[in-house]
Order: structure tokens, then sequence, then C-alpha cells
């Protein structure tokens, strides 16, 4: 349960984020909070009444929210006072702290490090009292803490042994691409690391394009050609279905774009490079152990 401890911490970044120094704007406003809550899904009959009865003071709303008292109010009230609160209410009232927080988070750490009391100090604080409850904040979302991210170091340990089970004669490649891209992306050379999570994937289809031939006498593809062709080969010799084909040529374009991606940080787009190589490199070549146990026939 989101603690009033956490509901602090909340009403902390907030209070920063609304913070109108003289002769200054606020890094936010109540307006843009609100229609940030509205496009996460956030009911607009408590968005209005949050504005009508608290003018957007989140000091005197959150405690209200936390302990259902709100919820109560705007779901239950049948012109006969107010309603005391239920554990129902209590539920959603936890519901719309967790989607508050979901959004307050993402705007505090995106301003400039020059910002003066940057509200990351407290937004970092408001994840940490998350955590003592027992929640974590991954992926933009408030999971339950017992949600674990993928562990990158286990999944890159796996293929790669899955890889050298069918051992392509380009392994060393292969691992090559693999490591360097590791390297680069500890060292922050995010468009090395991207480039490499691509060649990774590129390098690991040609390999089994071989040994489609080499152990299935599948008919030779030469090689090396350009990527998109050797990927719709795939298609032609049975490993993918048309959709499959799509699929992996999206994530190969992807990949392979070499300019920033807009919205996106640089080193954010570096990592999901990396997932989406090692992810679709473990597909394909989890695919391929099954095309083969089925004597190479098209599926």
């Amino acid at each position: 349960m989101i603690s009033q401890r956490t509901v602090r911490k909340l009403d902390a970044v907030l209070r920063r984020l609304f913070w109108r120094r003289r002769r200054t704007f606020p890094l936010w406003t109540w307006r843009q909070f609100r229609d940030a809550l509205y496009e996460h899904g956030f009911d607009v009959h408590l968005l209005d009444y949050l504005e009508q009865e608290y003018q957007g003071n989140a000091t005197r709303f959150l405690p209200l929210i936390h302990d259902g008292t709100i919820p109560a109010y705007v779901y239950r009230n049948e012109g006969f006072g107010n309603p005391a609160p239920n554990e129902e209410d209590q539920r959603i009232g936890q519901e719309m702290l967790a989607l508050m927080i979901q959004v307050v988070i993402p705007e505090a750490e995106s301003f400039a490090p020059h910002v003066e009391q940057h509200p990351k100090v407290l937004s970092d604080e408001l994840i940490a009292s998350l955590k003592e409850d027992g929640f974590d904040f991954i992926g933009g979302k408030v999971v339950s803490a017992g949600i674990k991210a993928v562990d990158l170091v286990k999944e890159d340990e796996y293929i790669i042994g899955l890889i050298r089970s069918i051992k392509p004669a380009n392994m060393d490649e292969i691992q090559h691409h693999h490591d360097e891209s590791d390297k680069a992306s500890a060292n922050g050379g995010w468009g090395a690391a991207s480039s490499e999570a691509r060649n990774f994937l590129v390098g690991t289809l040609r390999g089994l394009r071989d040994v489609a031939t080499l152990r299935g006498k599948v008919p030779t593809y030469k090689q090396p050609e350009k990527d998109g062709p050797l990927i719709e080969d795939f298609k032609s010799v049975g490993l993918f279905t048309e959709e499959e084909k799509n699929a992996v040529m999206h994530v190969w374009v992807l990949l392979s774009h070499s300019g920033p991606h807009v919205g996106i940080k640089e080193e954010d787009s570096a990592r999901l490079s990396r997932l989406l190589a090692i992810g679709m490199t473990e597909w394909i070549a989890l695919k391929f152990v099954q095309w083969e146990m089925n004597g190479f026939k098209p599926f």
C-alpha cells in the first residue's frame, strides 16, 4: 500500500514543480498536471472535483485521496452527506495516487541539469519511499517490487549459449559484435552500442543461413548481400512466415536507424536497441532450432 510518507513525498515534488519565484514562471502548472492525468486515463469527474473544491492544491487533496474520502464522495455521495470511506474507496485512492506518481516522476526528471533546486532530487526521494512501501518504478509504471526487470546478464548468457549450440561458422564474429555492443554501452558510446546490436542480429542471421545450407540442403544463399534480401530469403526458404518476416524487418530497420529517435534519450535508445537485438535474435535462434528438428520444412 502506498503510505502516507510517500504521499508527502509526492506532495513535495508537486509543490516544487508548481512553485513560482518572483518574475518567473513555474516549472509546471496545475493545468498541465491535470491535462497529463487526463491523457493517462484519469477520471475527468475527479479532476473537475479536485479543481473546483481544492483549486488544484495537492497538499489539501492528496491525504483525502489516500484515505478514500474523495473517491467515496465522488462515487458514492447520494446527497445525504459524505459517506464514510470503505476498502473499495481506499483501493481507488491507491490507483489514483499511483497514476499521479507515474505522471509526476517523468516530468520531474525532464528538466535540464542546471535548474536550481532540481525536482529530480525530490522525485528520487519519492521513488525511494515507494520502494519502502513494497513498490518500484520500472518502465514508467508503479509496480509491485515482486515484479522484477529482465536480467540482461542472464539473457545475454542464454542467447550466446543458444547460438553456440547451433554451431554457426561465424560464431567468433557474432560473439565479437555482442561483446562490442556491451562494451560500448558500458562506456557511454551510445551510437556504437546500437550499431553493434544490429550487427549482432545480422551476424546471427548470416550464420544461421549458412547452417541451413550445410545441414539442411537448403539452396545456397550468396553472401555477403544486403541485409534486407537476407531477411526476405528466410521467408522464401521456410523459416519465417510473411508476418514474421515483416516483424524481423521492422526490428532491423529500427536497429539500423543511425540518428536520434525523436522523444527518446540517446542512452535510452541504445539500451532499447540492445533489448530489441537480444529479444529478436533469441526468438530467431529458438525458431531455427525447431526448424532444424522439423527437417527444415517450411513453417
